[in-house]
């Protein structure tokens, strides 16, 4: 491959043989990225699925800390904290809308506990505080 690109450097321009480098470097970054990411983390989930399958259903009820209205490609969200960390659920616009006031609502997690407290979401519901 290199003495390919060496011997048609003397061939053609100096930008031509830097841009074949570059694609080169890119293309092997993209296919290292798709080769050491994707089966892990396919193995990783269906391991914490499994785990979490076998495992008793628990009910966890938080405050919603905010809401996603956005309209562009980004779906309309809850945001409420699990365990110190902010996280988010997908949601209708229409649900959303119908909860925009969150101050207002707790959200009811249905979870099951997986490989070293990484959690499968089975169902949510919005629910009021009083």
């Amino acid at each position: 491959m290199w003495k390919e690109i060496i011997s048609d450097s003397k061939n053609n321009s100096f930008s031509n043989t830097v841009s074949k480098i570059f694609v080169f470097f890119v293309v092997n970054l993209v296919l290292s990225f798709i080769v050491f990411t994707t089966p892990p983390q396919l193995i990783w989930n269906y391991i914490n699925y499994y785990k979490a399958k076998n495992q008793l259903s628990e009910t966890y009820i938080t405050d919603v800390t905010g809401i996603s209205t956005k309209t562009n490609k980004a779906s309309p969200r809850f945001y409420f904290n699990f365990n110190g960390h902010s996280e988010s659920v997908k949601a209708s616009f229409k649900y959303v809308k119908a909860h925009e006031d969150f101050k207002k609502f707790q959200i009811r997690l249905l979870i099951r506990k997986g490989v070293w407290d990484e959690y499968l979401l089975e169902d949510w519901e919005i629910i009021s505080k009083w």
